[in-house]
């Protein structure tokens, strides 16, 4: 058969299919097998890609139908002279939804593209976590939600400032947004023989056994009902994971149903 046929014919529809190799040349039969394995990677991305635009889709449709709704109805009481501030109070709130949704997409895109610098600089970490926990004070008062400090060692760092403390105040939004009402958010900071770990602790609702695998991949929700209500992005935690990667670190998340979770990042404590 004509192998270069076969390749001519492969488009995005059909990327999946693999090139058959038995009863030719060794070299040739090796040859097509490295060519099939990239077809395989091709074709894992091509999935990935039309996952992520499918999401975002229809992350973005909502807060626009709700905003063409909440525009239109206050139009209407426009016209009869009647008070507007709830619909425009709701316009405003989806119109925060959809920037943070936006906001959060251009930064995992300069991240996909290479375009995302780190500016690692002598830092202090026991000061990320005060920057990110004062960050975090308005959405923990909304929420009825406390939080508190249970250790706090002083750590100098070599690493990118805002993105660590971006990194740490999505992990604590996400636990604030996850709690139980009258919560506490435990936050910590301590030295571990070669590592540095920065954990969050709540009392929330937990994550099932099946979802812990998949609560860093974009947009994957534990409680997808819930999650709308808390205008989250869905992109809070993949963000978080792509930017402790950057300083060769990683996420680690436990939890129990109605119980809490508790998510650490752990830091190399020689970063360069």
């Amino acid at each position: 058969y004509d192998v270069i046929s076969i390749v001519k014919e492969l488009t995005g529809k059909n990327i999946d299919k693999s090139i058959p190799y038995e009863n030719v040349d060794e070299h040739i039969s090796l040859l097509i097998s490295t060519f099939n394995d990239l077809l395989n990677r091709i074709s894992l991305a091509f999935k990935q890609q039309k996952a992520f635009i499918a999401d975002t889709s229809h992350e973005l449709r909502t807060p626009l139908s709700i905003l063409s709704l909440d525009i239109a109805e206050a139009l209407k009481k426009t016209d009869e002279n009647l008070n507007i501030t709830e619909n425009l109070k709701e316009a405003k709130r989806e119109i925060g939804h959809l920037s943070r949704i936006v906001n959060d997409l251009q930064w995992l895109a300069k991240n996909d593209a290479g375009q995302l610098y780190i500016e690692k600089t002598d830092i202090r970490l026991d000061e990320v976590l005060i920057e990110s926990m004062s960050r975090c004070q308005v959405l923990s008062k909304e929420n009825n939600v406390r939080l508190s400090v249970e250790h706090m060692d002083i750590v100098e760092y070599y690493g990118d400032y805002k993105l660590l403390v971006q990194a740490y105040s999505n992990l604590i939004s996400n636990a604030i947004k996850y709690s139980k009402n009258n919560g506490t958010v435990k936050l910590s900071l301590k030295k571990m023989n070669s590592i540095v770990v920065l954990s969050v602790s709540d009392e929330g609702i937990g994550i099932h056994k099946d979802s812990l695998k998949k609560i860093f991949d974009r947009f994957y929700r534990v409680d997808k009902s819930r999650s709308r209500e808390t205008g989250g992005s869905g992109l809070g935690l993949a963000i978080a994971k792509h930017i402790v990667e950057l300083h060769n670190g990683t996420i680690k998340v436990q939890s129990k149903i109605d119980i809490g979770s508790v998510f650490e990042i752990e830091l190399p404590e020689i970063n360069s």
